[in-house]
């Protein structure tokens, strides 16, 4: 796919699930959704264009699909997982699209969008507390609420104005959360990107996520830095040391990794402490109570595929409700998919990951000695995405599904014959 509307639209649609809640925020979900049918129609054209051979669609990616489709027979929404299984399959084909561009292409183009997110989010808080000088809320409500006002909660606040107060930021996507794992996607690009050679100004390309985690203060993002920083250092070992010194390094790694998870458990109400957290992991550990108590009524094959829980559909409106805010996921990528597909469901999940992370070193080993650090980018980004999954379901949907799913295509686990190679 060399065409430049179509590389447009590959970017548009990058854009569109990394920072699909600014959009939702701005003209609502029925504006949100008539952007993304347009974009699905023209991707649609796009592939049928490119005829990429859907025969060479991963087992494990066909497989979550099917059964997230499936699940509308036994689901306790019916319509809900109807509409949830669409979507999914809606960010699969945005997934393919994204998978006709050559790897390299699609990171620097991942890396474009993202920076240019987490600015437009800089410049978004900034005008918000001169402006403003207090919250902001979505320009058009979500649903299930009907306007906002001054006794509105804080979580309904597009933006709560505490950029120049030393407060955590939200960005446009209106979550300090997501905002950071933005800015950790970013952070790992532009080093992968800085370290090949291939990103001008690179400096203030580090700086900028540098400086969004720092105005986030993320503890799930930056345990997912810890994490890839870590991995990092095993994927230097592994391509210059000699196999023995790598597997004394190894576990050497994996002995730290214990000692300073110890650590973190038994200093773990100082350092949520600083990080503005409480002991229960902000209410997380209630929700994970209801969601596994909701997962035991069909614990095989789950209570139906939604993605995010659906605020018009039971048992999802009223699941989870903390100090007046319903939550509609359950902050565990784990316990999500175990409560919608069950534990077939999981089954697939996990090997949805394994063979994508396996397709990823596959790449990465077959680096020239100048590519290394660019393909060593997948396997970060995966780790990240997994790493946030701990404490987030946002992986399941947008911009963590669609990645995943690319690469899954793009970065096959077996080896194909030229002719299944999409060009």
């Amino acid at each position: 796919m060399t065409s430049r509307p179509a590389s447009l639209l590959a970017g548009w649609a990058i854009a569109l699930v990394a920072a699909g809640d600014a959009v939702r925020y701005a003209v609502g979900y029925l504006g949100w959704g008539i952007l993304c049918g347009v974009t699905l129609v023209a991707a649609i054209v796009v592939l049928v264009r490119a005829r990429p051979r859907l025969a060479t669609t991963p087992v494990a990616l066909a497989m979550l699909l099917a059964l997230a489709l499936l699940s509308t027979i036994w689901a306790v929404a019916p319509l809900a997982t109807l509409l949830g299984a669409a979507l999914q399959l809606a960010m699969a084909l945005a997934a393919l699209l994204l998978a006709q561009l050559e790897p390299e292409r699609l990171l620097t183009m991942l890396h474009r969008v993202l920076q240019g997110i987490l600015v437009v989010s800089i410049a978004f808080e900034l005008v918000v507390a001169l402006a403003a000088g207090g919250r902001v809320y979505p320009l058009v409500p979500m649903p299930g609420v009907e306007s906002y006002g001054p006794d509105s909660p804080a979580a309904f606040a597009w933006s709560r104005g505490l950029l120049l107060e030393g407060g955590r930021i939200q960005g446009i996507v209106g979550n300090a959360n997501l905002l950071a794992m933005l800015a950790l996607l970013a952070l790992v690009l532009a080093a992968c990107l800085a370290a090949s050679g291939r990103l001008r100004a690179w400096p203030v390309w580090i700086v900028v996520p540098l400086v969004v985690l720092g105005l986030t203060r993320s503890a799930t993002v930056l345990v997912a830095l810890a994490v890839v920083a870590v991995v990092a250092v095993v994927l230097v070992a592994w391509r210059r040391l000699t196999p023995r010194a790598f597997r004394r390094s190894l576990a050497a790694a994996g002995v730290g990794l214990v000692v300073v998870g110890a650590c973190v458990l038994v200093a773990r109400d100082a350092l949520l402490g600083l990080l503005g957290r409480d002991g229960d992991l902000t209410g997380r550990t209630d929700i994970w109570g209801l969601v596994v108590e909701q997962w035991l009524r069909s614990p095989v094959v789950g209570t139906g595929w939604v993605g995010y829980w659906p605020p018009f559909a039971e048992p999802y409106d009223d699941l989870a409700v903390l100090d007046g805010v319903v939550y509609l996921q359950a902050h565990s990528v784990v316990l999500d998919v175990l409560m919608q597909l069950g534990v077939v469901g999981l089954l697939v999940w996990i090997a949805l990951q394994a063979t994508t992370m396996v397709g990823a070193v596959r790449w990465l080993r077959a680096a020239p000695a100048g590519d290394v650090a660019l393909r060593a980018a997948p396997v970060l980004v995966l780790v990240a995405l997994l790493a946030q999954g701990l404490a987030e379901s946002r992986p399941l949907i947008e911009l963590g599904f669609v990645l995943l799913a690319a690469f899954a295509w793009r970065l096959p686990a077996r080896s194909r014959t030229p002719r299944e190679v999409v060009a």
